[in-house]
Parts: C-alpha cells; sequence; structure tokens
C-alpha cells in the first residue's frame, strides 16, 4: 500500500548491512591488514544467513564457527585469528545492544504477562 515505506525500510536495510560490512573490515584490520571489503561483505551475508537458522539462540556458536571455517578455508587466515575475530565480533555485538537492555527491562515490567 505504501511503496515509498517499503523503498525506504530497503534502502535502510542495505545501509546497515553494508555499515555491518565495513564494521568486519575495521576489526579485522589488527589481523589481517588487507583484509577486502568485498570480503566483509561477502562474509556478512553468510554468516547473517546461518543466525537466522533456528540452530542455536541468536546464532551463538554458529557465528564464530563460520568465521573460523570461512577465514580459514576462503581467506587463509590462521585458526587463531579466525576464532579471536569471531569472539571479538561476538563481544562488538553484545556491547552494542547493552544501551537497550534498560529499555527492554521497562518494558517487561510494565508487560501484563510479566507479573
Amino acid at each position: 500500500r505504501r511503496p515509498g515505506l517499503a523503498a525506504a525500510a530497503a534502502a535502510l536495510s542495505l545501509a546497515m548491512l553494508g555499515l555491518g560490512a565495513a564494521a568486519l573490515m575495521v576489526l579485522a584490520r589488527p589481523l589481517v591488514p588487507d583484509f577486502p571489503y568485498a570480503a566483509a561483505w561477502g562474509l556478512l551475508v553468510v554468516v547473517l544467513a546461518a543466525q537466522i537458522a533456528p540452530l542455536s539462540i541468536n546464532g551463538l556458536g554458529v557465528q564464530e564457527a563460520l568465521f573460523t571455517l570461512c577465514l580459514t578455508q576462503a581467506a587463509g587466515w590462521t585458526v587463531e585469528d579466525a576464532v579471536a575475530y569471531g569472539l571479538l565480533v561476538r563481544l562488538l555485538t553484545i556491547l552494542t545492544s547493552l544501551p537497550g537492555l534498560p529499555v527492554t527491562l521497562r518494558l517487561l515490567r510494565r508487560s501484563p504477562a510479566a507479573g
């Protein structure tokens, strides 16, 4: 009904994916200084696709395993660097999610199902 709204949502989604790929690239710089943006974009797509599969809560373990697999097999990283990278990305995800915790807790307290 509202194609403008759908187009705006699609544009914002692509922008978020682009920023996610840029973040992956920046995080990779200390481990692999010449990590290309195209590789970060491809890695992001693979990991995000696997995270939505109902294999674990929030893709926990799946993300790290995929980073390790993709980066060692396709990009030639050492296992240590790939595991460190996967854990670094997970830590960044947790840290960037923490500001929403107070809002979530407040909403849960207001919920009729909460008590």
